[in-house]
């Protein structure tokens, strides 16, 4: 696992071509859904419903990487892929997952409140 949730290159690239409000705007929309896609996670994990659990892996592993979340994407990306085949994946992978969305979760709030948002 990454040691840095976020890379500050793609972040700092959204920052310049949105500007600071909307910026701000999407870090907070992003870190609302986060705490109901880790909600939904739980929920799910341990379901057989594997096309709930692509979907929100999917919709995750997209805005993820637009943030520049990286290895978030990928965990996502790898859950996406194995309920694509049909295949529930593995506890391991689901907690991997949960914990990647909180560590993604407090590096975008702490930059929220530490740097304004890169206003």
């Amino acid at each position: 696992m990454s040691t840095t949730p976020i890379d500050a290159q793609v972040l700092d690239a959204l920052a310049r071509e949105t500007g600071p409000e909307l910026f701000a705007t999407t870090l907070e929309l992003f870190l609302f859904e986060l705490v109901e896609q880790h909600t939904a996670l739980q929920a799910l994990a341990g379901a057989d419903d594997v096309e709930r659990l692509r979907a929100l892996a999917h919709t995750l592993k997209s805005s993820a990487a637009t943030l520049g979340a990286m290895p978030l994407s990928r965990a996502a990306a790898h859950i996406e892929d194995s309920c694509r085949r049909g295949v529930p994946p593995g506890a391991e992978a689901c907690v991997e997952l949960a914990q990647l969305i909180e560590r993604t979760r407090d590096a975008l709030a702490e930059l929220l409140c530490t740097k304004g948002a890169m206003a």
